[in-house]
């Protein structure tokens, strides 16, 4: 049996990716805040596949970092980067001001702006509490992305920040025109898996 562990965005749960179809020799698992995951599930598995998507990206990182015995088939990355707050990432003030400014209606903003085409009910004070998290904890980590898929339409960690940080590291970028949410233009992980080996730059 082969893996899938997928880290998930800021504020978002299994609702965001429940029509995302698995490939019916893989086990799926989603990972969202406080990303705690067990690594010693993965021993159960042949092959094992981790993808990030947005935040998801910097805490699969950071996992990686600290999980350096693992033995993986690929890591991919889907509009994130590492290096998730500066020059590489979201441009500071846009983070700080997110901090700051966070409520009900600026959440909304948020959705609509990754292009999401349901609306996801959070408690504010939890969405807070991880971008807090996130601002105390965060050290830009060492890339362990191999495969980098860049939306071209992306409005909350801009594509040319990305581009600009893979192509300085050994990732094989893959740029197609979606918008910070890529589960609208993919059905399935397996198309996720693939899309690597037959696009990039």
């Amino acid at each position: 049996m082969n893996l899938i562990v997928f880290f998930n965005g800021w504020g978002m749960g299994e609702e965001i990716i429940k029509n995302i179809k698995i490939p019916n020799e893989y086990k799926f698992i989603n990972v969202s805040y406080p990303y705690d995951f067990n690594k010693k599930i993965l021993e159960e598995y042949n092959e094992i596949n981790f993808i990030g998507w947005s935040f998801g990206v910097y805490y699969l990182s950071k996992f990686l970092n600290l999980s350096r015995e693992i033995e993986y088939n690929k890591i991919i990355s889907i509009n994130g980067t590492p290096e998730i707050i500066g020059n590489n990432g979201i441009p500071e003030n846009i983070f700080y001001s997110t901090l700051k400014n966070m409520n009900e209606e600026n959440f909304k903003k948020f959705q609509k702006n990754s292009g999401l085409k349901i609306e996801i009910k959070k408690d504010i004070n939890l969405l807070m509490e991880e971008l807090k998290k996130l601002k105390e904890d965060y050290l830009p980590q060492e890339n362990f992305i191999s495969i980098a898929i860049i939306g071209k339409k992306d409005r909350i960690v801009p594509w040319k920040n990305q581009k600009k940080y893979y192509k300085k590291t050994n990732a094989k970028v893959v740029e197609i025109p979606i918008e910070h949410n890529p589960f609208n233009y993919f059905n399935s992980w397996e198309e996720i898996l693939k899309i690597g080996e037959t696009n990039g730059l």
